[in-house]
């Protein structure tokens, strides 16, 4: 197996760089005139080039680089996507970024059947983003009568929202009378 084929076959090894990829994806772009038209083209071009569950590959690697610079740790090869997808697109590498910490929000903390769920939709082209910037008080996460929650309050600056299939939202819990920590 080479350095760019992975064992899921939802990730074609590239034919061009991610850059090359994006620029041709968006060759009428302009960055004053970026618009939802180019955020869904851009996204497109990540979904059919498996770049949306490349970052959850254990062999995953930028195209053109070396075989040790592919062996490097997982944060040095999130950055280095990261970096190799603003370079086609500057908008999209801020998504992106967004997509590579809530995946990475995941392996840290979701259950092993959580973690499976959430790699599969990756893998699938799904979007994922975190919304964590608060507005005046926030969002509090108040439990239902009966079950459940209740999400109450606002947030603001979620890069890519209208895009986002799964995003991540943090929020003060409560019980019945008091705030009693922050939960994802």
């Amino acid at each position: 197996m080479d350095r760019y084929t992975t064992a899921h076959a939802y990730a074609p090894a590239p034919s061009q760089t991610l850059t090359a990829q994006l620029l041709a994806a968006l060759d009428n772009y302009a960055p004053d005139d970026y618009d939802q038209t180019s955020v869904a083209r851009s996204l497109a071009c990540l979904r059919e080039s498996g770049w949306m569950g490349r970052v959850l590959d254990a062999d995953y690697s930028v195209p053109g680089h070396t075989e040790r610079e592919a062996a490097r740790t997982t944060l040095a090869r999130q950055l280095d996507l990261m970096h190799e997808v603003g370079r086609g697109s500057l908008p999209l590498g801020r998504i992106f970024e967004g997509h590579v910490n809530a995946l990475e929000l995941v392996n840290r903390f979701a259950t092993t059947q959580q973690r499976e769920r959430w790699h599969a939709a990756a893998h699938e082209g799904n979007l994922f983003g975190v919304w964590n910037t608060e507005m005046r008080d926030g969002v509090h996460i108040r439990p239902r009568p009966g079950g459940g929650y209740v999400l109450e309050g606002a947030k603001s600056f979620c890069s890519g929202a209208p895009d986002l299939a799964h995003p991540i939202i943090t929020g003060h819990l409560w019980d019945e009378e008091r705030v009693t920590g922050w939960q994802m």
